[in-house]
């Protein structure tokens, strides 16, 4: 469960630092998805490690995170926001 954690951590620290850098608000109080694509593709590595090993398991879930965040950019996906 390390890589959950740390893929979530990255995720939300990188965008937070790109955000603050660039002076905008940072997207994870918005509406981005990034971070739910992390912990999926986290998860989908923890899973497929024991079966495909470290290359092809990194691999596969380094696609699905991509995959995810360009449908999620192309189709306008957002999580719902919080007021």
């Amino acid at each position: 469960m390390n890589f959950l954690f740390a893929a979530s951590i990255t995720g939300v620290g990188g965008g937070m630092l790109r955000d603050i850098i660039t002076n905008r608000k940072p997207e994870i109080f918005k509406t981005d998805i990034y971070c739910v694509a992390g912990i999926i593709g986290s998860l989908l590595l923890w899973g497929l490690y024991p079966i495909f090993g470290t290359h092809i398991a990194q691999h596969m879930s380094l696609v699905t995170i991509f995959s995810i965040r360009m449908v999620c950019y192309m189709k306008k996906i957002n999580l719902p926001v919080i007021n």
